[in-house]
């Protein structure tokens, strides 16, 4: 985790519009990404 002030709730939701603008989806429970 890049920021330690950030939650964890906040970093998922940083990392899902990352995934999302990628054209991927990611999974926080397995922390990994797929192809939608």
């Amino acid at each position: 985790m890049d920021d330690p002030n950030i939650t964890v709730d906040e970093y998922i939701r940083l990392e899902e519009e990352k995934a999302r603008r990628r054209g991927k989806v990611y999974n926080w429970e397995t922390a990994t990404y797929g192809k939608i």
